[in-house]
C-alpha cells in the first residue's frame, strides 16, 4: 500500500513537471519568434536606411549633373534658338533626346531621373524629361502698385470673385513693401489689420521667402493657395519683377499677363485671350504637341497677328514678357534599384552662376 502511494505521488510530480515543461517550451517558443521577428523587422529598417542613403547620395550626383548641364549650355543657355518646354536650360547633340540626357543616368551601383509632370488637361499628365522654367510662373516678389492687376487677373480665372482677387492682390503690395500704409484701405492690410485678428502677428513689410508664406496674406485660403501653386514662384527674391516667358509659361498666366496689357491697349479680354491661343498654338509646333522635339520658341513678331493682339503682344513684351530665362528648377529622383527606395530633391538653379535659390528634399 505504502508503495502504491509512493508511485501515485511520483507519478502525479512527474506530470506536472512535465507540464511545466511543456510551458516553458511553449514560452520559449514564444519568445524566440518575437525576438526572430524583431530580429526581422530590424533587419529591414537597416536595410531600408542603407538604401534611403545610397539614394539620397544618387539625388546629390543628380543635382550635381543638373548643375553641369545648365553650365554647358552657357550663361545665355538657348537664347538664339529659345527655350521651350522640350528643351529648358540646356543643350542636345544631334539627334539627342532630352530622356537620353536625364532618365535612369547611372551613378555607381545606383541611378537617378532628372524630369517632372507635365498637365496635359482633362485629368492627363505626362512625364517631361529635363529642367522647368521658373520663369514660367508668376513671381510675388514682383508684385507693385503698378502692376497688381495681374495677379488679380489670374485669382479670377482660378474662379476667384473679383472684390477678392483685388483684396488678395493688394494686400500682396502691403506685405511686401517697407511702409506700413496701405495701397488701398478699402483692400489692402498692413499691422492694424493683422495684430487684429484673433492670432495677431505683423505685417512682414518685406520679400517672400517661401510659396507657403502667401497663406499669411490677407484673404488666401488654403484652396486658394493650392489652386494657385502651380502657377506662382518667389524666385528672385530681391529685385524682383514679372517677367514670364512666353514658350514655357502655362495658359492662365499667359491670360493673366495678356488681360493686363489689354486695357493700357484699349482691348477687350477676347483679344487677348485670343493672342494667348496663337501662343500656344504656334508654340506646339507642326505636331500640335507641347514638349516635343519640333517645338518653337513664341517669338511675337513670327506670328500672324491682328492690331489689336500685334498691340496688346508689344505691350506684354514691355511689361512682363522675356526671352531669355535665367532659373531653371531642377526636380531630381534618386534611386537605390533593388528596394526601390528614392529621394527628391527639388531645386531652382540660377544660369548665370549656378548657386541654388530654393532647396528642398524628401
Amino acid at each position: 500500500m505504502n508503495f502504491f502511494r509512493f508511485s501515485l505521488r511520483r507519478n502525479n510530480n512527474s506530470g506536472i513537471i512535465l507540464i511545466v515543461v511543456l510551458w516553458l517550451l511553449v514560452l520559449l517558443s514564444v519568445m524566440a519568434m518575437g525576438l526572430s521577428q524583431q530580429i526581422g523587422v530590424e533587419i529591414q529598417l537597416t536595410r531600408y536606411a542603407l538604401a534611403k542613403t545610397q539614394s539620397k547620395a544618387a539625388a546629390l550626383s543628380g543635382l550635381a549633373y543638373a548643375k553641369a548641364q545648365i553650365a554647358l549650355a552657357g550663361p545665355s543657355g538657348n537664347s538664339k534658338e529659345g527655350e521651350t518646354l522640350y528643351r529648358c536650360g540646356f543643350v542636345l547633340d544631334e539627334e539627342q533626346t532630352p530622356q537620353d540626357l536625364f532618365e535612369d543616368i547611372e551613378v555607381g551601383n545606383n541611378r537617378f531621373s532628372v524630369y517632372y509632370t507635365l498637365d496635359r488637361g482633362l485629368d492627363s499628365q505626362e512625364r517631361v524629361f529635363g529642367f522647368s522654367d521658373e520663369e514660367s510662373r508668376l513671381n510675388l516678389n514682383g508684385i507693385g502698385p503698378q502692376n497688381y492687376k495681374i495677379l488679380s487677373h489670374l485669382l479670377v480665372l482660378m474662379g476667384q470673385d473679383q472684390e477678392t482677387a483685388d483684396q488678395i492682390s493688394v494686400s500682396v503690395v502691403d506685405w511686401r513693401d517697407a511702409d506700413n500704409l496701405a495701397l488701398d484701405p478699402a483692400y489692402g492690410a498692413e499691422d492694424d489689420y493683422y495684430l487684429s485678428l484673433e492670432r495677431p502677428y505683423p505685417c512682414k513689410n518685406g520679400p517672400f521667402e517661401s510659396i507657403d508664406e502667401f497663406l499669411a496674406v490677407r484673404g488666401v485660403t488654403p484652396d486658394i493657395l493650392t489652386q494657385l501653386r502651380p502657377f506662382l514662384t518667389i524666385i528672385p527674391t530681391e529685385g524682383a519683377s514679372v517677367t514670364v516667358n512666353p514658350s514655357t509659361a502655362s495658359r492662365e498666366v499667359l491670360l493673366a499677363s495678356a488681360r493686363f496689357s489689354s486695357k493700357n491697349a484699349s482691348a477687350e479680354f477676347s483679344d487677348a485671350d485670343s493672342l494667348v491661343e496663337k501662343i500656344l498654338l504656334y508654340r506646339r509646333g507642326d505636331d500640335d504637341r507641347v514638349a516635343t522635339h519640333d517645338d518653337r520658341p513664341a517669338r511675337l513678331i513670327s506670328m500672324p497677328l491682328n492690331s489689336k493682339e500685334n498691340l496688346i503682344a508689344l505691350l506684354m513684351q514691355q511689361q512682363t514678357l522675356t526671352q531669355s530665362s535665367q532659373y531653371f528648377r531642377a526636380r531630381i529622383k534618386g534611386q537605390e534599384p533593388q528596394t526601390g527606395v528614392a529621394t527628391v530633391i527639388e531645386a531652382v538653379i540660377d544660369r548665370k552662376n549656378l548657386s541654388i535659390l530654393s532647396w528642398n528634399r524628401r
